[in-house]
């Protein structure tokens, strides 16, 4: 460090706070702290000069540094005294992206934020763990904010680590923070197959929003206790619950919420083996989805689509489909989505007597199932093990579990033979 300024020497340690890389933004937000004399870019390129930053390839204004490079700089924040004001404005300011990410994490600007907060991910964990440990505001709302990125790309037991950890420190937090952490370890939940956590969540949720008058968070909590009584296979109070969400949707002008309602009031139809309700209400929900740029609602629509062609012996119907589901699925690396497409596209297969092509993509969907820790729902379920049935009673077991294998090593695209 001895070729270095004092104004590098400062930035220098102050960027140890970073884990995984950092972006220029917030290189200027966290270390700057009114005393540097140089602008944060022409420190960053003169400590690249000094091989103590790299550039990361690809992306002209973010950059990292080794591990060990990374810990002599946070010892010398540490020895600085100014750490916790450091550590304090990193967690500022990534609880501040995740709350300008959370809206956008629907739509059609969903992608680019899934894959911005992926990048940053790391950053997100250090900021959620360092005021978690200690003064709770900003840890508990990036928390908060975060429940559809791990949901979406199967962080389910993280999130639901983060969840139970803020929620142990939320008791002297406005209970419309409370709601949405409550409300978010219920969502979570349920995707996880804890019917039971899920419900006792959601319900605790709706009664705080509903005590604030936050009408859109008690639809939202009123969806999941619907999704939550399907797969205890109450669908009689399901439909309750999905209608009464669909009305307060509709009150609040909301077209999202709408197509959501119709296509959990598809789901029930479809467990209850009604097939052509279940076809008109996915292709109503998919036409309003279509209307908003909504991919992700639009695939969720195809998979019942596609379930319900498969049943009726549509086997040409239920693949494009399905295919299609996938195909954004694997866009968003939106693991639910994919799980379910590759369910539906080995039922397809093995319909087809395409038996080890049924065998290999059962495998690609259970590495999803394994890497995420979800549990499928009802429908999904029943397709799986019929599925894995029929075509293992049509395979030598060497010859199944050699097509297992492949699949939980192969692209599913080169299995189906798509684009």
């Amino acid at each position: 460090m001895n070729s270095t300024t004092k104004d590098e020497q400062r930035l220098f340690r102050r960027l140890g706070v970073f884990s995984g890389g950092w972006s220029l933004e917030a290189a200027e937000a966290v270390c700057d702290r009114g005393d540097l004399k140089l602008e944060v870019l022409d420190g960053l390129a003169s400590l690249v000069d000094k091989s103590l930053v790299r550039a990361v390839q690809g992306d002209e204004e973010r950059f990292s540094m080794l591990e060990t490079i990374r810990e002599f700089a946070t010892e010398r924040l540490e020895e600085s005294g100014e750490a916790q004001e450091i550590r304090r404005a990193h967690a500022d300011y990534f609880r501040g992206l995740a709350e300008e990410a959370e809206p956008h994490l629907i739509g059609g600007e969903q992608k680019e934020w899934l894959d911005r907060l992926e990048k940053e991910h790391d950053n997100l964990r250090f900021a959620m763990g360092f005021s978690l440990q200690r003064e709770a505001g900003s840890g508990l709302r990036i928390a908060a904010s975060m429940r559809r990125f791990w949901w979406v790309r199967g962080y389910l037991s993280e999130g639901q680590m983060w969840l139970s950890q803020a929620l142990d420190r939320s008791a002297e937090q406005p209970i419309a923070l409370r709601a949405r952490l409550v409300f978010a370890s219920g969502f979570l939940a349920q995707a996880q197959g804890d019917n039971e956590l899920g419900e006792h969540h959601c319900q605790a949720a709706l009664e705080l929003f509903r005590s604030i008058g936050d009408d859109a968070g008690a639809a939202r909590a009123l969806e999941v206790l619907g999704i939550a009584a399907e797969e205890r296979g109450d669908f009689k109070r399901a439909k309750r619950y999905h209608e009464e969400t669909l009305a307060a949707y509709e009150e609040l002008d909301n077209p999202r919420g709408i197509a959501a309602a119709i296509g959990n009031l598809s789901n029930v139809a479809l467990k209850e083996g009604l097939l052509r309700e279940t076809q008109v209400l996915s292709k109503r929900s998919l036409e309003l989805y279509q209307s908003l740029g909504m991919t992700e609602g639009v695939a969720a629509c195809l998979v019942n689509i596609g379930l319900a062609a498969l049943q009726q012996g549509a086997l040409r119907e239920a693949r494009e489909a399905l295919i299609e589901c996938l195909a954004t699925g694997t866009d968003l690396d939106h693991k639910e989505l994919m799980t379910h497409s590759l369910i539906g596209l080995a039922a397809v297969a093995s319909a087809s007597t395409e038996f080890v092509e049924g065998a290999q993509l059962l495998g690609v969907a259970q590495r999803l199932r394994d890497t995420t820790g979800a549990v499928l729902p009802l429908v999904e379920k029943a397709v799986f093990d019929r599925t894995v049935e029929e075509v293992r009673a049509n395979l030598a077991e060497e010859a199944f579990e050699a097509a297992l294998v492949r699949g939980r090593t192969t692209d599913p695209k080169e299995i189906l033979g798509v684009a």
